[in-house]
């Protein structure tokens, strides 16, 4: 396995200044990575392992801001990448507690941002609004939802039916409901699991990081349902499963497909999936992560099959469990997105360090993807790569990993062609 020289840089620098790793953020125009810790009055303890971007009144990404999500009564908190890329962290807060399990974002109304929290403790999806410019930093509880058995361990956000305003789809251990985006009950649509078809525990899910098995992809600009979950081969085994599930005007009717492991492509479970464009066309790609492997998949141009059941890349690294986090983001602006990989857990079952590989996607390359930059925890980090988010700039992606209880803003990963924009 290669790693490039200048993937050490930030290493280098915390050696030669002999500082701690968390103080780069006091050392902003020299450093690589900013460390961003909670704001004093945040709570919990998953502070950056729960994220999500922040959508303007025409549902547009906002540049240099973020949310990241925790528990109790200050559960969500802004940062802001400021002009001298320094950071600043905002809690806000609200009345009743709450343990925020995942973020979807939704589109700002009146200047408010809006964002859709699970709660997985309480089995419940809230929809709450803040105001980023009034300064009291409170939270409004606009809608909420219960449900059975795991529901909101993963939530999306989009357009699905595109005509206007977005669906908020919330999967429980049943099936798929799809809301409008004020959660209202009576014009949800239900989609039940077909039978021997199971996804994971939200337990399962938080044990490894900030994974989904939910997200959506685009297939002839038609929007498909794709969720990780497993069935049983013919020895009574689970083996990992996709189940892809089409968005109509008859929804929740649909003729669904499957992606299934083999005993080429082990994995008793999904972990997390990840949609995006590795290649030049316009439809979905799709990543599956089985938490033993990760899987590479394209869209099959004009094929009754949405996606082949062999994958483009198989990615596996020796004595690592490779496939619990993935994320698909653009590090040095050619137009492709480069993937990346966490394994928060390492060694595995430590509970401790962790590990970050970023791999180029090359669809003209026949050859197996090595990765091109490896990122490895400071000594004192938990969890390294319990998420990945991409931050959007006016000019760029910038890389955000999640720790135990800090997120780490690279504006210099070591990858070939990423330069600092400062």
């Amino acid at each position: 396995m290669k790693t490039y020289a200048s993937s050490l840089l930030l290493f280098l620098l915390w050696i030669c200044t002999g500082c701690d790793w968390r103080v780069f953020d006091d050392l902003g125009a020299q450093a690589t990575v900013q460390a961003i810790e909670p704001p004093k009055n945040f709570s919990g303890t998953n502070f950056g392992q729960v994220t999500s971007p922040v959508l303007n009144d025409l549902g547009v990404i906002i540049s240099n801001v973020f949310l990241a999500g925790g528990n109790g009564t200050s559960p969500l908190a802004v940062v802001t990448l400021e002009a001298d890329g320094t950071v600043s962290r905002q809690a806000y807060s609200f009345s009743e507690g709450v343990s925020v399990s995942m973020i979807a974002p939704l589109t700002a109304l009146n200047g408010r941002w809006r964002a859709a929290l699970s709660d997985g403790r309480f089995q419940s999806v809230t929809i709450f609004s803040l105001n980023p410019g009034d300064g009291s930093f409170a939270l409004t509880r606009e809608a909420t939802v219960s449900g059975g058995a795991e529901f909101g361990s993963a939530i999306i956000s989009t357009n699905l039916d595109r005509e206007g305003g977005m669906e908020i789809v919330v999967a429980s251990a049943q099936g798929l409901t799809v809301f409008d985006d004020q959660l209202r009950s009576a014009t949800s649509r239900f989609f039940r699991y077909p039978d021997g078809f199971t996804v994971p525990t939200l337990a399962e899910l938080t044990e490894n990081g900030n994974q989904s098995f939910l997200t959506v992809l685009w297939i002839d600009q038609n929007p498909v349902l794709a969720v990780g979950g497993h069935t049983l081969d013919a020895q009574s085994e689970p083996v990992w499963t996709v189940l892809l599930v089409p968005f109509t005007a008859s929804f929740p009717e649909a003729s669904v497909q499957y992606l299934i492991g083999t005993m080429e492509l082990p994995g008793e479970n999904v972990c997390t999936l990840v949609s995006g464009n590795v290649d030049s066309d316009s439809d979905s790609d799709l990543i599956v992560g089985t938490c033993g492997a990760t899987y590479v998949f394209t869209a099959e141009m004009g094929d009754l099959d949405l996606y082949s059941a062999v994958p483009r890349w198989i990615l596996r690294e020796e004595t690592l469990s490779v496939g619990h986090v993935a994320g698909l983001i653009d590090l040095d602006t050619d137009g492709v997105p480069e993937l990346c990989v966490a394994e928060p857990d390492r060694p595995a079952g430590t509970g401790r360090n962790g590990v970050l590989f970023i791999y180029t996607l090359d669809p003209a390359s026949g050859s197996e993807l090595t990765a091109a930059t490896i990122l490895s925890a400071p000594e004192n980090e938990k969890r390294f790569g319990s998420s990945l988010h991409a931050l959007a700039t006016p000019e760029r992606h910038e890389l955000v990993v999640g720790g135990s209880n800090a997120s780490y803003l690279f504006f210099l990963t070591g990858y070939p062609g990423d330069l600092d924009p400062r």
